[in-house]
């Protein structure tokens, strides 16, 4: 449930119903991969699928909780932009510069076409949509207004950890049947470390500009130079 914003709730339901959704999205999402990975699946083509079918569900399960729940921009962090203009002239160079990289990455590997834009511009929109918007204005509305920037900060980038333990079966794809138990629980730390860090400065980003615009942008940017 979304409370007015003029109402306070506890803070621990309020991260236990975010954990529930980002639980429910990761179950739907996963059936949905599933499901394109059944349909679609080639040997020679595998690689290409998995990214294919890691897209497609995102956008297939954020398609169908908007038209649900049909949340405001600005609960999802699209607001207008809070920052100096100095910061929002670096965010649009930003873009650009961004945007060139990613088409040249693309020029000189065509085969990256469909791995870049999923992990370039599907990913950190509907990501950072979920986190740094809906979450965050959610966790907000249960934090002292004299220190909930930080904790909201905090309490994200440890969910954005969380988020990614949902992402065993597209790690799966990736790894040989014959990888021990031991490997893949440390890839899995390892990720969760990486998403913590990607959440805190994503988070900080947010907070200090009031929107996920820059968010967005950084966290495309991580995935393009750490992919």
């Amino acid at each position: 449930m979304i409370l007015p914003n003029h109402q306070k709730q506890p803070l621990f339901p309020a991260i236990f119903q975010a954990v529930l959704v980002m639980a429910g999205i990761q179950f739907f999402r996963i059936l949905i991969f599933r499901f394109i990975l059944c349909i679609t699946q080639s040997k020679d083509w595998y690689l290409s699928i998995g990214e294919f079918a890691r897209g497609s569900t995102m956008l297939l399960t954020a398609l169908v909780l908007l038209i649900l729940f049909q949340p405001s921009i600005r609960s999802l962090g699209l607001t207008r932009w809070n920052g100096t203009k100095r910061a929002k002239w670096i965010t649009i160079s930003g873009v650009i510069i961004l945007i060139l990289l990613a088409g040249i990455n693309i020029l000189m590997d065509q085969s990256q076409l469909v791995p870049t834009l999923v992990s370039c511009l599907v990913f950190p929109l509907l990501e950072e949509m979920l986190f740094r918007g809906w979450i965050w204005n959610h966790i907000s509305r249960a934090l002292p207004d004299e220190r909930g920037g930080l904790s909201a900060v905090l309490i994200t980038a440890g969910l954005f950890a969380v988020w990614h333990l949902g992402y065993w079966d597209v790690i799966s794809t990736h790894i040989a049947m014959n990888v021990p138990a031991e490997s893949i629980l440390h890839i899995m730390g390892m990720k969760m470390i990486i998403a913590a860090i990607i959440g805190l400065f994503t988070g900080v980003l947010r907070w200090k500009t009031g929107n996920i615009y820059a968010s967005m942008l950084f966290h495309a940017a991580w995935n393009l130079f750490g992919r």
